[in-house]
């Protein structure tokens, strides 16, 4: 990440940043003035769309608002609490296929949440642009 300093970091919802922030910290690998430099090229894709757009979805959850937006995971029933007991399986047997799955899990998590900011550019960049938020206008 410090390979591209300019580069924007999207997530969905504060957890990245603060792991990010929990990380740094625990194993002293930023100063204060780095780490801040890291944390302000993070993009919440969550809160953009939660402060931009009205969506017909039951919650504004990641899972709700990609499919809406015609995303599917591979593993259709897979969510953060069956990624902990894929997690723990591997750890029972040893058995690779459990780690593959967590893998492709949040590998779409990640795919999801650039389908919902290329939405998001798409769809609402007047209004991105209109409000100047960073990140936001630049393409892809």
């Amino acid at each position: 990440m410090l390979q591209y300093p300019q580069a924007p970091i999207y997530h969905f919802c504060p957890y990245e940043a603060q792991t990010a922030r929990k990380l740094t910290q625990h194993y002293s690998c930023l100063g204060h003035t780095d780490l801040q430099k890291l944390l302000n090229r993070f993009v919440d894709i969550h809160w953009c769309v939660t402060e931009a757009v009205t969506l017909p979805v039951e919650s504004y959850a990641l899972k709700h608002i990609a499919r809406w937006m015609g995303f599917e995971w591979r593993d259709s029933d897979a969510n953060g609490a069956q990624s902990i007991c894929w997690y723990n399986d591997w750890l029972t047997t040893g058995d690779r296929a459990h780690l593959e799955a967590i893998l492709r899990y949040n590998e779409d998590d990640c795919r999801a949440t650039y389908h919902v900011k290329h939405w998001l550019t798409e769809f609402a960049k007047p209004h991105w642009q209109a409000a100047q938020i960073p990140y936001l206008t630049v393409s892809a």
